[in-house]
């Protein structure tokens, strides 16, 4: 699931990506995508957050896959 958000305090607009596993596992990733200035030029902030989305979701995938691979190997369960 990703949600965006505006940070306030930071002045940024955030992406927080969450990937769940059916096993109540998960892992989360907090993005800053862009400075809230950058919501006046709709092209820009949408650009920044597709991109953003791509690669927190790549990101999240590939280092759970890293963590299971390397449990696996060590004899674990993952």
């Amino acid at each position: 699931m990703q949600t965006a958000a505006i940070d306030p305090e930071a002045g940024l607009l955030r992406l927080t990506t969450v990937l769940a596993h059916s096993s109540s596992e998960w892992v989360l990733s907090d993005w800053p995508v862009c400075p809230v200035a950058e919501t006046a030029t709709p092209h820009r902030m949408g650009a920044a957050l597709t991109y953003a989305r791509r690669y927190a979701l790549f990101t999240l995938v590939f280092r759970s896959l890293g963590v299971a691979a390397r449990a696996e190997a060590a004899g674990a369960n993952p």
